[in-house]
Order: C-alpha cells, then sequence, then structure tokens
C-alpha cells in the first residue's frame, strides 16, 4: 500500500471503523489488525489528519477491554502493530494500561452460588478447580500479549511514575511465578521502564524486581530460550542505574556466575551484568 493508500485513507478508515461497532462476532479481530495495518501503511496521512491517531487508538484500545480471549487477544495484537509507528503520537502506554488492567484485579472471594455442572468422573470440587484451572490458563496467555503490548506502547518521557508503579506490579507476579511468554514478555516490559541507562527504573521497586529476574535467571532448562540473556540484561540496566540493595546484589552476581556456563547471548550478557556490579 504505502503511499498509494494516501488518497483514500479517510473513506477506507471510516468503513473500517464502522465495521468495529457493535457485537463482537467470529474473526471480528481481523477487522482490528486491518484498521492497524491500514494506519501503518498510511502513516503519513495520519498524522496530517489531526487527531486521527488518537482516535484509531481510541478505537483500538477500546477493544482491548473486551473479555472474549480470542477477540481481546487479536485486539492486543493490533493495537502491538499500531503502538510500533503511533505510541509518540498518542502520549505512550496510558491509554491502553486503563484498558487492560482488570485483567490483573483480584477476583472477589466470594461468589454467588451457582450449581456447578459436573463432568463424568469428577465430583463437583474437582470440577471447580479443573474449570479454574483452563481459566487461568487462558488468562495467563492474555495477559502474555498485553504486557508484550504496553511494552510496545512504553515511552518514559511520556509514562508518570504512577504508570511505571502500575506496569511493574504486573510484571512482578508474572516473573515470580508466570507462565514462560509472561515472564518473557515481563522481563521486555521492565527493560524499557528502565531505559538505555537503567535510570529511569523507580528506585523503590529495585529490589523486587530484581528478586523476580533473578528467579528467571536461575530457571532450569532454557538453553534454547532467550529468557535467560533478557532478564540478566534488565538487571544489569537496573544495578547501572543504582537500583537494589546490598543482598539483592549479591544474589544477582550469583545468578550471573551461574550464566557463565551457558554459550552464547546468556554468556554474553552476565559478563555485561558482571562488569556493571565490579564498577
Amino acid at each position: 500500500l504505502g503511499g498509494s493508500v494516501g488518497p483514500h485513507l479517510l473513506g477506507l478508515m471510516e468503513a473500517v471503523e464502522e465495521c468495529v461497532k457493535g457485537r463482537v462476532w467470529d474473526g471480528k479481530e481481523e477487522v482490528l489488525g486491518a484498521m492497524a495495518a491500514l494506519a501503518v501503511a498510511g502513516k503519513v496521512k495520519v498524522r496530517e489528519e489531526d487527531g486521527m491517531a488518537k482516535r484509531v487508538a481510541a478505537v483500538i484500545f477500546g477493544e482491548c477491554g473486551k473479555k472474549r480471549k480470542e477477540y481481546r487477544v487479536g485486539a492486543l495484537r493490533a493495537a502491538k502493530q499500531f503502538c510500533a509507528d503511533f505510541k509518540e503520537d498518542v502520549g505512550g502506554a496510558g491509554g491502553l494500561m486503563a484498558c487492560v488492567r482488570d485483567l490483573w484485579e483480584k477476583e472477589e472471594e466470594v461468589k454467588s452460588a451457582q450449581k456447578a455442572h459436573v463432568s463424568a468422573g469428577r465430583d463437583a470440587d474437582a470440577e471447580e478447580q479443573y474449570e479454574a484451572r483452563m481459566e487461568e490458563r487462558g488468562k495467563e496467555e492474555v495477559r502474555a500479549v498485553a504486557l508484550g503490548c504496553v511494552q510496545e506502547a512504553w515511552v518514559s518521557s511520556l509514562c508518570g511514575d504512577g504508570e511505571a508503579a502500575l506496569a511493574c506490579s504486573w510484571s512482578f507476579p508474572a516473573l515470580q511465578a508466570g507462565s514462560l511468554p509472561e515472564r518473557t514478555a515481563a522481563v521486555s516490559l521492565l527493560t524499557s521502564i528502565a531505559g538505555e541507562q537503567g535510570r529511569d527504573f523507580p528506585g523503590n521497586l529495585a529490589g523486587e524486581a530484581l528478586s523476580g529476574l533473578i528467579k528467571c535467571m536461575r530457571l532450569p532448562g532454557l538453553q534454547h530460550h532467550p529468557l535467560h540473556a533478557a532478564a540478566a540484561k534488565c538487571a544489569g540496566l537496573i544495578a547501572r542505574g543504582g537500583g537494589g540493595d546490598a543482598e539483592s546484589l549479591r544474589e544477582l552476581r550469583v545468578a550471573a556466575e551461574g550464566l557463565m556456563g551457558q554459550e552464547g547471548k546468556p554468556k554474553q550478557e552476565a559478563q555485561t551484568l558482571l562488569g556493571a556490579l565490579n564498577t
């Protein structure tokens, strides 16, 4: 598309936006993907039209709050594609974060009593536990995509301390006990928050961040997964930025030394991290 979409962008965008309205139907997430792709292809025209980038963001971000899993994942992926080019234009991650915060809100402890459906071979308690596990697995996937989307939209100069603290509060549980995709996305988000020199990371949260990153660096069986190297890089940024107490930095050194037996990127990042700890 590129330059050819410019003269037709407004009409095309209005047509696509009209398709987004109304109920969620199977495959509707493809419309959001088309909207993001259209904006990126016509980015020059989008920026020429006053307020158009924010209008597109409002539509796509708003759909990121819908509850149907497949649709929400598709909306988040469309938002990530859009933010790769327009995050500065729409003010960073704040607008998106407002639409996904429910993913980390605690559910009410007391729910209205309902008669459980019992599958063959399971009693009511086992069925409830099974359904809870299946629901949590679905949430893990959505949270991983959401963290990756927030990371793509993150602009340190446009995101305040409150947004940084909130994003960290979403990332820390993933570092400690999340799925592998959740952990990977959380590390990437914390790396963006820290900035190139690590000085943008909230100092009061550095200890908790390093605790989770150390756990990621020590996860077994990841010789061919980038998480070890990414966690070491992020930890190095936070340490260089002055974060972490003496105990945290001691544990970080031990974790980095543990990566020196690996090859490639994990070893390189461990060497860089140890160099930062020695300065």
